[in-house]
């Protein structure tokens, strides 16, 4: 194991599935993913309230050297899943029992992150692989991301020089796809920043692959809401992508401040500077654990800083960094002018149009994601297909009669799943998410709850 990165809860290592333990229990992941997007269908195999069943697999065999001997299926699983005789890279998120026994907040936390991660399933959201505690830990396995953050991209000078309009268009597209998704069903994340979205790939190499290029990753703040009463009151993120009602202390509607930290993110994205913090010649500073000063004078200083941000905040306040008069190349479509790119991308009118429609201090006049496909920006190179998303009338939750808390952290032996059935082509995420088993997301489900 190796350390990825480490958050004020937790910590991310970079491990090895050695074992191939893995197999199997995906396998019942893409069971769930493929009955629910045939309920979601309408062409359910099997009747309703019925789990698949399973074929009881012999007792776990060991070799005379103690090493584990796998049943057939449990072979056939593995080849199937294309899993490397060394063993698949993954990301485990590690959060300290004790600090959960200390500390309610944490705690919730990465329950409600295994709850919600492994009800979604969508291209540019990371997935949910499997969880379990160990006498120190809880563990959240997660498929591993190799491209690094989008703030390392953004914050590397040379880096940002290359970033084009076209790029621009995919990572952001892909960003508002999934985040209008997440909407579409009833859920808001609540801590959407260039932290939490992760690059597959190197977004340079050519041709980008057909596949995602980003995954929003950091569910520990996310929850189902209620459409038809979406307020809420936990102040929660971080305060630089915070929307005015957050920074004010009102109830708020998460799908609003979402929007808001997209907002945030683009400007970012193209400016290399966040919109309501005071420029820095270094770039885009990067969150830390907060530290005593011991000096007085920085202390003020530093809650001078703070509340001059939040007043900024608060206002609506922002501007773009002085350049030569916009430009509005890409929406012309003549590919003979010059490319926009690196810091000439915050010339883009395109890019301001869509800061411009989600900077706005009123959230009842503030964009939803959903609808930024109207603009003709959205539609020039690099981008996305725009998604294809249900109506408002229909965007609900199921209402399960609710017995009890939420489900187990982990999967027990006895789970009734069928590792020798057929996982077709179905089971595969489709371009648009599936709700996995939401069925299950009754109101004591911590995915629904405040915190």
């Amino acid at each position: 194991m190796k350390p990825l990165g480490t958050g004020t809860f937790s910590s991310v290592w970079l491990a090895r599935d050695i074992k191939g333990q893995l197999g199997a229990l995906e396998l019942v992941r893409k069971s769930s993913l493929a009955r629910s997007k045939s309920y979601k269908r309408g062409r359910s195999r099997g009747i309703d309230g019925t789990r698949p069943t399973r074929k009881k697999a012999a007792k776990d065999r060991q070799t005379s050297d103690g090493n584990s001997v796998l049943s057939p299926g449990e072979e056939d699983a593995g080849k199937r899943l294309g899993h490397a005789k060394t063993g698949r890279l993954v990301a485990v998120k590690m959060t300290e029992r004790s600090l959960c026994s200390a500390n309610s907040r944490s705690r919730v936390s990465f329950v409600r992150e295994v709850e919600v991660l492994r009800h979604i399933a969508h291209p540019s959201i990371v997935s949910y692989l499997h969880s379990f505690s160990t006498p120190s830990h809880h563990c959240l396995v997660l498929e591993h991301i190799s491209g690094g953050e989008l703030l390392d991209l953004v914050d590397n000078p040379e880096s940002f020089a290359r970033i084009d309009e076209p790029l621009v268009r995919r990572i952001w597209g892909e960003l508002c796809k999934a985040v209008a998704w997440m909407h579409s069903v009833g859920l808001v994340h609540r801590d959407i920043k260039l932290e939490n979205i992760l690059l597959t790939t190197d977004p340079f190499a050519r041709p980008l692959p057909s596949s995602s290029l980003i995954k929003l990753t950091d569910f520990g703040l996310s929850r189902f809401i209620d459409p038809e009463q979406p307020q809420l009151n936990t102040l929660c993120g971080s305060e630089s992508y915070a929307a005015p009602e957050l920074v004010m202390g009102r109830t708020y509607d998460g799908r609003e401040t979402d929007a808001w930290a997209c907002g945030v993110v683009l400007y970012a994205l193209t400016t290399r500077r966040l919109p309501f913090d005071p420029p820095s010649p270094n770039g885009i500073p990067h969150e830390q654990v907060a530290r005593v000063e011991a000096d007085w004078e920085v202390q003020q200083r530093k809650r001078g800083e703070r509340r001059a941000l939040l007043v900024r905040i608060a206002k609506g306040e922002y501007s773009w960094p002085e350049s030569a008069p916009t430009s509005s190349d890409s929406d012309s479509g003549d590919v003979m002018k010059q490319a926009v790119t690196g810091e000439a991308l915050a010339r883009s009118e395109g890019v301001r149009r869509m800061v411009a429609r989600l900077l706005v201090r009123d959230p009842r006049k503030r964009a939803r994601v959903a609808d930024l496909w109207e603009d003709e920006w959205m539609r020039g190179e690099g981008a996305p297909a725009p998604p294809t998303l249900p109506p408002d009338d229909a965007v609900s939750l199921p209402t399960p009669t609710w017995e009890g808390p939420s489900a187990s952290l982990s999967l027990s032996a006895d789970d009734d799943v069928d590792l020798d059935g057929d996982i077709d082509a179905d089971a595969d995420v489709e371009d648009e998410g599936v709700l996995v088993d939401g069925e299950d997301i009754g109101p004591g489900s911590v995915a629904r709850q405040e915190h």
